[in-house]
């Protein structure tokens, strides 16, 4: 059946097609319709629900001068936190401390950590001393604190002592007629030994020879010592004699040779165990008070006899020797350096003890890399050799926060190679080594020391992002058992409840800044601005980096007009100047636009068109754009393509916004009969990354206006996220998309039909500039709220969305009856042409009739399907063909 042909002065002005309508049916909107008319209304916001003001008079001040100084309020769950992770001491319940940046993170945990540090006892220290048994390993003391300390400064009095104390005994008189009696004695016994074996050589004309090297005999012939020579010029019969007094007298001389080196060997141990018992006794004598004063230090006990009995083994080092005993320069250098090698053996290496510093320690460690964190051990060149020893030892941040708290970036953190596996690894084992990365990789070792380990009793705070937290909770199971305390920083508080702490908070940074007084002006000025960066009329943020920045900048436009105190014109243009200076490209995009390089429309009505609204952000400021989003709509299956995401240009976000729009489709039209059709979405003349669901409420009014082919304004741009049965719900940067949208209208010229359409439920976050709320008060641009697609349809198309009548189809003179009709001309278009594009009547087999069927609409003729595009008031400036059927 054909359906009936439009009139002329339907075809020649569709927009009179709805009235006409409802002038046939002869009657006007019931009060049901009403009812729905304004359900479907959407809510012109007033000028004092864009801004929330902060009157001076209301704060009951005259300036900063009144106020006490306050912390960051708002943060009793992080500081209970903190509380509950300081007093538990079980092993795991480390912190770990999340909230955005510019919060100040840092230095309220300080504050925290210092104050409980007062109420700690000071912890003990440790030492590293030479391990006389295994000097590879030197040995780790812990002492109390102040301990190791004294314990160093008195071995350095004890070993300068001993240099002047062991020469002075080794050379008294005392010691020297000792000596010179063993020595007498020793001699005297030596020449008898001879004597008697050069007796027995006279006899038979020997003489017995005393050299350097030992004890020679020669034979005698005439008084004189033969030589070699002259001893083989004698007659055989005289060498012969000779030979055998010399083999007989040898063998006896042997024999004395021995009684001689057995004497010599008891004069050696005699002298020195005269040595040792004198050196012992300057050592004992010296290492008493020592002794008394670490009575209490088993330990230490233990550590100064091995020293005693080192210094009695290598007394000579005390001693000393000169270079020219050596026999030259080098073998001088070479001797001292040894002497110097076995004195450093008696050195205290003491990690960290800051006796300065009352309680437990307080670290923070700016640059966590491995050393830094975990100590090292350095390494001297001496005479082309590389060396080290325990003196060389250096201490980490983990040695200096022992027994106290050590606070940490983790983003730091995991940017050092292997410091976070180290970290966990200390933390789990209770213990700290000192080892380097190549050690700990298991690849070489350039170190020639093995440390002993030391206990590990410090609570460590990571200080981060959420995201990095989150991030690490799920993927890394150490995280959950190391640090089980999160302390969680809030960026904003209730504004109501919060604004006096807000504003003690303010006082006390303009303190610390030392910036002047503020005015009562500045001070609202100030909440106001706070509320702007929570992006929430309700709340403040707490930013505390932020607010010295206003402070400070606020301050100098203070003494640039040199007033005495910060009033509010100073904050304001310290605002302003800030917004200046990050505007270059919000300018360069503002000009393109009013160029028509970026092409948006601002004035008039398009299909298939509309302008959405983004939020860049440059330098910690914002600002909104506008965005044309188009969308084209032919026969298919049902497909929605989002360019976007096919050239990867958008990302998760944006992607799902998209595919909830598809289920929103299909919830409202797609309940009877597939959707057969086939539509493209696209941010125009965008050449960077989309993400965001912020635009899917503009992209369902662009698909909705080239279904419908009825077209949008174009003064009003619209921003806001939709679910699947056509809710709209809250998006994120709504002032400076509202602000943005309003510059680029009042550089074109504003006309009085522009404006912002946002969710309602963005309207308890509006703080939006006085520039926008004087235009809004004067009529010059309006900002709309809507809760429904439908609400937005309305204001968006100037027509109502409508409602579904009994016979369970839209009303005629509505957007939603448009486009069911233009879905239901698609659907039969689409039932009419095979994937081939042949016509279905015309795919019959010849072999076997069609079998019968009920009788069924003449398909479209070229005709009919001109008039049913004709249906839609066209009221945009655009062409329209008709569809060729295959």
């Amino acid at each position: 059946m054909r359906r009936r042909r439009r009139t002329r002065s339907e075809e020649s002005d569709p927009s009179q097609r709805p009235r006409r309508a409802r002038a046939e049916s002869g009657s006007e909107p019931s009060e049901l319709d009403q009812r729905v008319r304004a359900i479907e209304a959407a809510t012109q916001l007033e000028t004092e629900r864009l801004r929330r003001v902060c009157a001076p008079a209301d704060l009951g001040l005259s300036s900063s001068q009144e106020l006490e100084r306050g912390g960051v309020p708002g943060q009793e769950r992080a500081r209970e936190a903190l509380g509950f992770g300081l007093s538990m001491q079980r092993p795991g319940y480390h912190i770990f401390a999340i909230g955005p940046p510019g919060l100040g993170k840092h230095e309220q945990i300080l504050q925290t950590l210092n104050e409980e540090a007062t109420r700690r006892p000071a912890p003990h220290a440790w030492c590293y001393v030479y391990n006389f048994e295994n000097p590879r390993a030197p040995r780790a003391l812990q002492l109390a604190r102040g301990r190791a300390t004294e314990l160093r400064e008195a071995m350095e009095e004890f070993v300068e002592a001993l240099r002047d104390a062991l020469p002075r005994a080794l050379e008294s008189p005392e010691y020297a007629r000792t000596r010179r009696d063993l020595d007498e004695g020793f001699e005297r016994r030596q020449k008898a030994a001879l004597d008697e074996v050069r007796a027995k050589a006279q006899e038979h004309q020997v003489a017995v020879i005393q050299t350097p090297s030992g004890v020679v005999m020669a034979p005698v012939v005439d008084d004189e010592v033969l030589g070699p020579m002259a001893f083989q010029e004698l007659e055989a019969g005289e060498r012969t004699r000779f030979e055998e007094a010399l083999e007989t007298l040898h063998t006896e001389l042997e024999d004395s040779l021995r009684e001689l080196a057995a004497l010599e060997s008891e004069h050696r141990r005699q002298v020195e165990a005269l040595e040792e018992a004198t050196v012992r006794a300057e050592v004992d004598a010296r290492l008493k008070p020592l002794c008394e004063a670490f009575a209490d230090c088993p330990q230490v006990l233990d550590y100064l006899q091995a020293v005693e009995d080192d210094i009695v083994e290598h007394a000579e080092a005390f001693v000393g020797q000169s270079g020219a005993d050596q026999g030259g320069l080098l073998p001088g250098l070479q001797a001292g350096q040894a002497t110097a090698e076995i004195a450093r053996r008696y050195e205290v290496n003491v990690l960290h003890e800051d006796l300065k510093v009352q309680g437990a320690p307080v670290v923070q460690e700016h640059h966590p890399n491995f050393e830094n964190l975990f100590g090292r051990i350095d390494h001297r060149a001496q005479l082309g050799a590389i060396s080290t020893d325990f003196t060389m030892i250096r201490p980490g941040a983990l040695h200096r926060a022992n027994g106290g708290f050590l606070v940490l970036d983790v983003r730091q953190v995991l940017m050092q190679p292997m410091v976070w596996e180290q970290l966990k690894r200390a933390l789990r084992a209770g213990e700290l080594r000192i080892e380097s990365p190549a050690q700990v990789m298991g690849l070489f070792s350039t170190q020639s020391l093995e440390p002993e380990p030391v206990a590990l009793d410090v609570k460590v705070i990571l200080v981060g992002e959420r995201r990095l937290y989150y991030l690490l909770e799920a993927y890394d199971p150490d995280v959950s058992d190391l640090f089980k305390v999160m302390a969680d920083f809030e960026a904003t508080v209730e504004r109501d409840a919060q604004v006096e702490g807000f504003l003690k908070m303010v006082a006390w940074r303009a303190e610390q800044l030392e910036v002047g007084m503020l005015s009562v002006g500045a001070l609202a000025r100030l909440v106001e601005w706070g509320a702007r960066q929570a992006e929430d009329a309700r709340r403040l943020s707490v930013a505390v980096e932020r607010v010295d920045e206003v402070l400070a900048e606020s301050d100098w436009q203070r003494t640039q007009r040199q007033g005495d105190e910060v009033q509010v014109e100073d904050v304001e243009a310290a605002l302003q100047a800030r917004r200046r200076r990050a505007s270059r490209l919000r300018e360069r995009m503002e000009d393109a636009m009013e160029r028509g390089v970026l092409h948006v429309d601002l004035e008039g009505e398009q299909i298939a068109q509309v302008n959405a609204l983004s939020v860049v952000e440059l330098a910690g400021e914002r600002f909104g754009r506008p965005s044309r989003i188009t969308a084209s709509v032919q026969v298919g299956a049902g497909q929605l393509l989002d360019i976007e995401r096919e050239v990867e240009l958008s990302g998760a976000l944006h992607a799902k916004g998209v595919l909830i729009l598809g289920g929103y489709l299909g919830h409202e039209f797609g309940q009877q009969r597939p959707l057969a059709l086939s539509a493209r979405l696209v941010f125009e003349q965008s050449y960077g990354g989309v993400d965001g669901d912020s635009a899917s409420l503009a992209e369902t009014l662009a698909l909705l206006s080239a279904i419908s082919t009825l077209p949008l304004k174009q003064g009003l741009a619209i921003t806001g996220s939709i679910d699947q049965r056509g809710r709209v719900q809250a998006i994120g940067g709504v002032n400076a998309k509202i602000e943005g949208f309003f510059d680029v209208c009042q550089r074109h010229g504003l006309s009085g039909e522009q404006g912002v359409v946002v969710p309602a439920s963005n309207a308890q976050h509006l703080m939006l500039s006085d520039r926008v709320v004087e235009a809004v008060r004067d009529g010059k641009f309006f900002i709309y709220a809507v809760e429904t697609v439908r609400q937005a349809v309305a204001l968006m198309f100037g027509l109502p969305a409508g409602r579904r009548t009994d016979d369970d189809a839209f009303e005629e003179d509505s957007v939603f009856g448009q486009v069911d009709r233009r879905l239901e001309a698609l659907a039969r278009a689409a039932r009419h042409f095979d994937s081939r594009g042949a016509a279905l009547g015309s795919t019959h087999s010849p072999q076997a009739p069609a079998p019968e069927e009920p009788p069924s609409p003449d398909p479209p003729t070229a005709e009919d399907a001109e008039e049913e595009q004709s249906e839609a008031p066209a009221r945009g400036s655009r062409t329209r063909k008709s569809r060729r059927r295959g």
